[in-house]
């Protein structure tokens, strides 16, 4: 970093007559050419081509700005791989607590989540319990006798 000679002059100068401190600034500043070569921005899909003729790039899209469902659909092209991204993008992976209890596994949804127990359990998390005590039930009727009035 190059310094100029009437800068270092005159900080001697101070130096030697005052007994003071200096303390020498560098700038923060940099060439136009070294500051052009950091600051470059990578091609975008659309340069030359039309942006539909090439496949979508998912950083870009929605994680550099912020996407909607069809930018992410061109994406991956696929109905499925599309909501299982999106539902994590949208909203959050809701599913990343593990919500649901006693071995239940989460999926999750836009807004919220679902829970696919494994029995005997069953609810929205997983924890009540189903009965599952089989009862037999044998139903007779009573023999009725009018009395004789």
């Amino acid at each position: 970093m190059k310094v100029s000679r009437k800068f270092l002059q005159f900080h001697m100068l101070l130096l030697s007559q005052r007994n003071i401190l200096s303390v020498f600034v560098w700038s923060v500043f940099v060439q136009e050419t070294q500051a052009n070569g950091v600051l470059v921005r990578s091609r975008r899909a659309n340069m030359f081509l039309l942006e539909e003729l090439l496949q979508g790039n998912l950083e870009r899209e929605c994680f550099e700005e912020l996407c909607n469902y069809e930018e992410a659909r061109e994406y991956f092209e696929d109905k499925e791989k599309t909501m299982a991204f999106w539902t994590v993008y949208y909203d959050g992976d809701q599913c990343k607590s593990n919500p649901c209890l006693n071995g239940g596994n989460c999926t999750d949804r836009v807004g919220g989540f679902y829970c696919l127990c494994t029995p005997p359990y069953s609810g929205p998390l997983c924890m009540s319990m189903i009965a599952s005590i089989q009862i037999t039930m044998t139903m007779t009727l009573p023999f009725f006798s009018w009395p004789n009035l």
